[in-house]
């Protein structure tokens, strides 16, 4: 039974990270624990709806649409 709380305490913790890690503590849990944290609502609102790593995986990707355009010589 200590094994499966354990994991189960893993599994919730791991899963509380990337919550935290993805949206922000404003945006986390859907804006829930930014009214805990006293932030404003609305601000985590709109962090929520951009998730942090967007531009950096928009970038690469261009960089290497454009590195495949350049080796075939358009």
């Amino acid at each position: 039974m200590g094994k499966v709380f354990g994991m189960l305490l893993i599994i919730g913790g791991v899963w509380l990270g990337l919550e935290l890690y993805q949206h922000g503590p404003g945006g986390a849990f859907g804006g829930s624990l930014a009214t805990i944290l006293g932030a404003d609502p609305v601000e985590a609102e709109e962090h929520a709806s951009k998730p942090r790593y967007g531009g950096s995986v928009d970038r690469a990707h261009r960089d290497s649409e454009d590195r495949f355009d350049r080796m075939l010589g358009e």
